[in-house]
């Protein structure tokens, strides 16, 4: 295949989640797609994607091939009208039969089977030892840290999972721990911390195009997010400078958060501009003074590397791996309101070079970065 290079290792990967534009998703655990596309210089690479949707028919499964972004993806959908019981096993026949074309037929026999979110490995695990593949598990979930809450079955089968697994991945340090404390999984001497990757083609500082007076915060729109805290602490800052705005981007209902802001009369000054692509978003933090995020629970969000690649610093609650992201900027306690505007206040009177602040998240975060430390982990796996 023209996407094959000899002497290359082949990866075949297997998220749990995956960006599903055929299905109005194309943002969907993106984080995971930029993961993969930072290995293209290293490794070959392959998607098996077994979607949580439905078949669009009354077949009992459909099956999409595209190529994207130079990689091949297989997307399944099951019927979920199916009897569970037998359902399950005909994913499994079905799974079996992919291997089996992509083994003989494709020619790619992988070196590792990399899954991304440990969730996925109950599947895995019984490909992994039917066709002697090593294991490696890149996790972002945040219930490992605490939200959502998951039962105590979930931890146990991840302990399966990370114990069995060659290497582990965390994409932050609070996440390593938060696995070894919560699951009891033994994975001191076969586990490292990489984080999510960015785009550095889009998100690259652009001078002479920043406006001090603009804030920007990329995020969904719910519960976990803490809008309210944003908004409150923003309209605490607007009292001494009516310059002021801020561009709240991400898919979700506004209409709660637009009431808020109409109540602390600072809704002409806000403006949610929905979920963007990325080509957009990046265009709109040049365009700003400050990124804002006022979470109550997140694990290593991509949007921090993405503002700082974008000259950006960055003001935010210390929940999950956040302090372990910032290189200019600052941190508060989540839910801490004042604390949150005087900091913002802060950083918004600070003179910082944006473009050393650009040069440098971008060593750190690029694709080649990224990809790099993911194939030394594939090299040490495959060595062992």
């Amino acid at each position: 295949m023209w996407w094959l290079q000899k002497n290359k290792m082949n990866i075949l990967h297997w998220p749990t989640s995956y960006p599903d534009p055929s299905r109005n998703q194309p943002f969907n655990c993106i984080f995971i797609e930029e993961h993969i596309r930072s290995l293209l210089p290293y490794t070959n690479n392959r998607v098996l994607f077994v979607s949580p949707e439905t078949t669009l028919s009354n077949k009992w499964h459909e099956r999409n091939d595209t190529v994207e972004h130079d990689i091949p993806v297989t997307r399944f959908y099951f019927n979920k009208k199916l009897n569970l019981q037998f359902l399950n096993i005909y994913i499994r026949v079905i799974l079996l039969f992919y291997f089996l074309e992509i083994f003989f037929i494709k020619k790619f026999r992988p070196n590792i089977l990399h899954l991304h979110f440990f969730t996925v490995g109950t599947w895995a695990l019984l490909f992994s030892k039917l066709f002697k593949i090593k294991v490696v598990v890149t996790e972002h979930w945040t219930a490992l840290i605490g939200y959502p809450v998951i039962s105590k079955k979930r931890f146990n089968d991840a302990q399966k999972i990370y114990n069995y697994a060659s290497w582990i991945l965390p994409v932050s340090s609070h996440l390593q721990r938060g696995i070894i404390e919560r699951t009891g999984a033994l994975i001191d001497n076969k586990s490292s911390v990489v984080n999510n990757s960015v785009d550095t083609s889009l998100f690259t500082y652009k001078p002479n195009n920043s406006n001090p007076n603009q804030l920007i915060s990329v995020i969904r729109l719910d519960e976990q997010k803490d809008i309210p805290n944003m908004l409150n602490a923003f309209s605490i800052v607007y009292q001494n400078n009516k310059e002021l705005r801020l561009i709240i981007i991400g898919g979700g209902d506004a209409t709660p958060f637009i009431e808020i802001a109409k109540e602390l009369k600072i809704s002409q000054r806000i403006n949610f501009a929905g979920a963007q692509p990325k080509q957009k978003i990046a265009e709109l933090m040049n365009q700003s003074g400050l990124f804002i995020l006022s979470s109550i629970s997140e694990n290593s969000p991509c949007v921090i590397g993405e503002a700082h690649c974008c000259g950006l610093p960055v003001v935010a609650t210390d929940v999950g791996g956040v302090k372990e992201l910032i290189m200019e900027g600052d941190i508060v306690p989540s839910k801490s309101t004042e604390l949150l505007a005087k900091k913002i206040e802060e950083q918004l009177g600070k003179n910082i070079n944006n473009e050393a602040l650009a040069k440098k998240a971008q060593a750190r975060f690029r694709y080649n970065a990224i990809g790099e430390q993911i194939f030394n982990v594939y090299k040490k796996v495959c060595a062992a």
